[in-house]
């Protein structure tokens, strides 16, 4: 009978530790990461301002000793792009700023906002990062893995590590509704969870996706927030040859990539006024000299559905396309 419990005990005790690990992500890096990714910053809150105007609309910042500063102008796009939600806390550095003309053709309506008279300052916004986000520090590339499923279908997340996990689950309704691309980096926070049958009735194709043999551990998303790749702000003109993955890549001209000499890839994400994207006609093989600087990826192409494939794309930078001219032969 002793042995028979113990037995028990020793089976309850590797289904509970089976069911779900503690988190792996670090506990301590967040501030670390945040100095790094931001420099100086003081912690508010977002408030809505009835009728204001600003970067980020009707929204204003609270800060910590009570006093309204209004954002009127990002330092980069991926701040100016930056969703604030009412009531949210956010860790911001900002630079004090005049108020320009730039909001002056914007139609509002007349009521007092709440915030408006408490307003002391306009600033530029240089850098802000979400709080509660202080333990998403693991970076991870999203992978797209033919055949597969789980909770972005097809897509796992491969750790700077090298091991590949599996999304299955969200921490919450908004985590698992993003919209991500391959190739996209991604930091993130992650706890293992046993797979259950939740996509049990899914129907998938019977190829063997590119990570599907390296898929040991299926992860909930307890955070995750997209990054840029580092960005020098460097300006190049390279001489570099078309690829066109079709359907399985997306961007400024679809599934076009271009290769340089060297064998990186690039993926034309935006271009600058003076390429003409819609005149523009590319082909496989063909030869162009364009100037470009590197970007961030962001979720404009969100949308677009990609189709799979049996290898994993090539890893490309995101950049804008300042000017591009056909090589002639």
């Amino acid at each position: 009978m002793k042995t028979k419990l113990l037995f028990l005990f020793f089976i309850n005790s590797i289904f509970f530790y089976s069911c779900e690990k503690s988190s792996l992500t670090p506990e301590d890096d967040f501030q670390k990461l945040l100095s790094e990714q931001c420099g100086t910053v003081v912690k508010a809150t977002v408030r809505y301002n009835l009728c204001g105007v600003g970067l980020w609309g009707s929204y204003v910042l609270e800060l910590e000793d009570g006093t309204i500063v209004q954002p009127w102008s990002a330092a980069n796009e991926e701040v100016a792009t930056f969703k604030p939600e009412k009531d949210s806390k956010v860790y911001v550095s900002f630079e004090e700023r005049q108020r320009d003309s730039r909001y002056d053709n914007i139609i509002r309506c007349k009521a007092m906002g709440e915030y408006e008279t408490r307003i002391s300052k306009v600033v530029n916004i240089k850098c802000i990062v979400a709080a509660g986000k202080e333990n998403c520090t693991i970076n991870a590339t999203v992978r797209h893995n033919l055949c597969g499923f789980g909770l972005w279908g097809d897509l796992v997340l491969e750790l700077e590590n090298g091991e590949v996990v599996q999304p299955w689950s969200a921490k919450d309704e908004s985590i698992a509704k993003m919209k991500l691309l391959p190739n996209q980096k991604v930091k993130v926070a992650l706890t293992e969870v046993p797979r259950d049958d939740k996509y049990k009735d899914i129907f998938v194709c019977l190829a063997l996706g590119p990570y599907t043999e390296k898929l040991k551990k299926a992860v909930r998303v307890d955070c995750i927030t997209l990054v840029g790749e580092p960005i020098d702000e460097k300006i190049y003109t390279k001489t570099v040859e078309v690829v066109d993955f079709g359907c399985a890549a997306t961007g400024v001209w679809d599934g076009i990539q271009f290769k340089t000499q060297e064998g990186e890839h690039l993926q034309p994400w935006i271009v600058g006024d003076k390429v003409k994207a819609n005149e523009v006609k590319l082909s496989a093989n063909q030869k162009v000299t364009i100037t470009f600087l590197q970007v961030p990826y962001d979720d404009r192409y969100k949308d677009v559905q990609v189709c799979p494939t049996f290898a994993p794309l090539p890893t490309a930078k995101a950049v804008k396309i300042l000017d591009l001219v056909v090589v002639r032969d």
